[in-house]
């Protein structure tokens, strides 16, 4: 008899731990990213809990029949019953509340400001817009937005023109390092392809005559990115933090591959990112007009440009092409004043034919 009494109590304590020892995740639903600091509370305002940097929360103290409700200055405010929680498995994903307040440009004058204070009309691209929009190359991350016309003669091109300068009257830094200037021809230039797109944290582009501080070569504009720093943990032991992520494209066929990883302590930390992206010949849509489709294409036989009958009119032939980034970056912190920063950045890519030219 006793140990059946043991048993039911050992249940009943299972179930209970169940119910209302449970703790739950908050992500946020665009990023998938822990979020912090935000606060869960019943609708009687009795019981309240607060998730940690793990974005979890201890909800023992809630009861089957309340409904929670979840706050963060950051994200939009939402209520979510018990029961739906457990259907849920215990997971909360929270939509960032659109507020714009201080919004930082670190380029403008090369130095942080607020947005607010600067005269020129600035293009803000952050690393969220990027993961929204998942562009395939950074001349495609510009072309999403209104404000840069991107020219692209080929599958592996991009020229921006920013209200009607290209090529070496706009300016093309990465990280604070010039990648053009004015001697650069005048025509169209692919270097934008350079900047890896799943590297980048953020990207600022800055119009007319307000650029004047960066000199001559930044005649139409400035284009300025920002990739992946090193981040510093807390404590003295070394914490290792990263992401990998593929994508496909049925398009060309595009396969890309990105992977970081940041190993750090509070005095020192290391940042590694590898990204391939391969494109196959680009194909058209079957049901466009019969003026896009490719029926022949050029072939070098016998050391003569030769014109062939293209068997498939849906493929532009040679038009693939493949790139391979790579970036190093160290950062050594001296004291809460004064730190060093190093970094090291490869940008390949296969032969890209220029289509135009067929």
């Amino acid at each position: 008899m006793k140990s059946v009494k043991a048993f039911l109590l050992i249940a009943v304590l299972f179930l209970t731990n169940i119910a209302f020892g449970q703790q739950l995740r908050i992500f946020d639903r665009q990023t998938g990213k822990a979020i912090a600091n935000v606060l869960v509370f019943n609708r009687a305002k009795t019981h309240s809990s607060l998730s940690n940097a793990q974005g979890t929360a201890d909800i023992s103290a809630f009861s089957g029949q309340d409904t929670l409700f979840f706050q963060h200055p950051s994200y939009q405010q939402i209520s979510v019953p018990f029961v739906l929680l457990k259907q849920r498995q215990f997971k909360v994903l929270l939509n960032e509340a659109f507020v714009d307040l201080n919004e930082v440009v670190v380029s403008a004058n090369k130095w942080e400001e607020k947005k607010s204070e600067i005269p020129n009309k600035i293009e803000l691209i952050k690393s969220r817009d990027i993961l929204l929009n998942n562009p395939a190359t950074s001349a495609d991350m510009l072309a999403h937005g209104n404000a840069v016309y991107v020219q692209k003669s080929q599958l592996g091109g991009g020229s921006p023109m920013i209200r009607g300068f290209a090529a070496n009257r706009i300016l093309f830094v990465v990280d604070g390092i010039r990648m053009n200037n004015a001697i650069y021809r005048s025509g169209n230039l692919q270097n934008i392809l350079q900047a890896d797109v799943n590297s980048i944290s953020s990207a600022e582009i800055i119009f007319g005559p307000g650029t004047n501080i960066y000199g001559s070569d930044a005649l139409g504009g400035v284009m300025d990115i920002h990739l992946l720093s090193p981040s510093l943990n807390e404590g003295k032991v070394w914490k290792a933090t990263g992401h990998v992520y593929g994508r496909l494209a049925s398009a060309a066929f595009e396969k890309s591959l990105h992977a970081d990883v940041n190993v750090a302590n509070n005095r020192m930390a290391f940042l590694t990112s590898v990204s391939f992206t391969g494109f196959n010949d680009l194909r058209i849509g079957s049901r466009g007009s019969d003026r896009f489709k490719r029926y022949e294409y050029v072939a070098r036989i016998g050391n003569f440009d030769s014109v062939v009958s293209n068997p498939n009119p849906y493929i532009q032939k040679y038009s693939g092409y493949s790139q391979l980034n790579f970036m190093q970056k160290l950062k050594l912190n001296f004291n809460t004043y004064s730190s060093l920063d190093l970094g090291i950045y490869y940008s390949g890519t296969s032969d890209v034919p220029r289509y135009d030219r067929l």
